[in-house]
């Protein structure tokens, strides 16, 4: 360690002519303890070569049977003729 403080400041600019604040806020000095050992250097993780990945896919997902997809595709056909009823009644009530 050098000994100096290090020098806080709060700096903040923009493009352009307009002038930039610079401000210093405090000093801060470090202090480290002498009687503990230094930190010991870990390679990071990200840098090193990793155990390679194998993946287990889902099987496609499959269709419900034919007779459930026909019920429901006729009870929504089934609906549209009241609808059209239903629209068309309150139509004709709305304009007596």
């Amino acid at each position: 360690m050098s000994g100096k403080p290090l020098k806080a400041s709060i700096v903040i600019g923009s493009f352009g002519s307009a002038q930039a604040y610079d401000a210093h806020v405090f000093d801060i000095e470090i202090q480290t303890d002498p009687n503990a050992p230094a930190p010991q250097y870990q390679k990071a993780v990200r840098y090193g070569q990793k155990p390679e990945i194998h993946h287990t896919f889902r099987a496609d997902p499959k269709s419900p049977p034919k007779v459930i997809s026909l019920f429901f595709a006729l009870a929504v056909a089934a609906t549209v003729p009241a609808l059209f009823i239903g629209v068309g009644y309150n139509h004709s009530s709305s304009h007596s």
